[in-house]
């Protein structure tokens, strides 16, 4: 029986953060490769651009910047899969916008927004080799 998605956390850089939903998208940057004697157009894939989203209740003033997480921060995060024993780990991403929600019907939520990074799926969690902290060199 598969987990339901809201009780996968994610790991971001080395804590565990329960997540109301967490949404990845990893797309291809394509080089275009076409040339004269190329039939129709040709592409392939030089690198993935990562973007995603994390949405948690927001209980404490200080939160978003006691986990790392404000705009500008580069982090690790790890987003867990289903069975929570894999997970795609996404390094050196940034954070890119912060946003708070509050709805009478429940309670005040933020969403983090961030791009980029160096994507490795399907990595078994937890994992030693998602940092804490990124060195930029």
């Amino acid at each position: 029986m598969a987990a339901v998605s809201g009780q996968n956390p994610v790991f971001v850089n080395g804590l565990v953060i329960p997540v109301t939903n967490w949404s990845g998208e990893w797309n291809a940057v394509l080089g275009d490769v076409t040339t004269s004697g190329t039939r129709g157009t040709r592409y392939v894939p030089v690198i993935t651009d990562c973007s995603w989203q994390i949405s948690i209740p927001h209980d404490d003033p200080f939160f978003v910047e006691a986990l790392g997480l404000g705009t500008g921060s580069i982090i690790a995060v790890m987003f867990f899969r289903h069975t929570q024993l894999r997970g795609d780990k996404l390094e050196f991403t940034t954070v890119e916008t912060v946003s708070k929600v509050s709805d009478a019907k429940d309670v005040v939520r933020i969403t983090v927004k961030g791009k980029g990074g160096a994507l490795t799926n399907n990595v078994i969690v937890p994992n030693n080799q998602v940092f804490p902290q990124p060195v930029i060199l």
